[in-house]
């Protein structure tokens, strides 16, 4: 089982809220938070067979979903790259919730509930 452990003295980027970072095998959570260290946003980065993927969510632009380009794939090149995020398909939802539900444990409360309750998804407009 994975378990997200907080990486103390993450870096902080001028102009943008502060932000919390929490990682664990295969998997990371960046929580961005108010003044008041309440939850607003988060970018929970998990791997699958292929690639890294990233699931942001930010109230100014709801869910993103995208792969991670991690600057490595250029035979050649002396240097990384910068990594990239690029767009993906469709989100699964439903395997979201079950990877972050099995690495949940030691997060604090009011960010896994943050986390946990924008992982059902945005809302389903009702069928007419």
């Amino acid at each position: 089982m994975s378990v997200l452990q907080e990486i103390k003295n993450c870096r902080q980027v001028k102009g943008e809220l502060p932000r919390r970072w929490f990682s664990g095998d295969r998997m990371d959570l960046i929580v961005w938070c108010d003044r008041a260290g309440a939850p607003v946003g988060f970018q929970f980065c998990y791997e699958d067979r292929r690639a890294e993927h990233a699931l942001t969510w930010k109230p100014e632009i709801g869910y993103q979903h995208t792969t991670v380009d991690d600057g490595e794939s250029n035979p050649g090149l002396r240097y990384k790259r910068t990594p990239v995020l690029n767009p993906d398909g469709p989100i699964d939802f439903p395997r979201l919730q079950k990877l972050f539900k099995a690495a949940e444990a030691e997060l604090p409360p009011n960010i896994a509930e943050f986390v946990a309750a924008h992982l059902v998804g945005p809302p389903q407009l009702p069928k007419s």
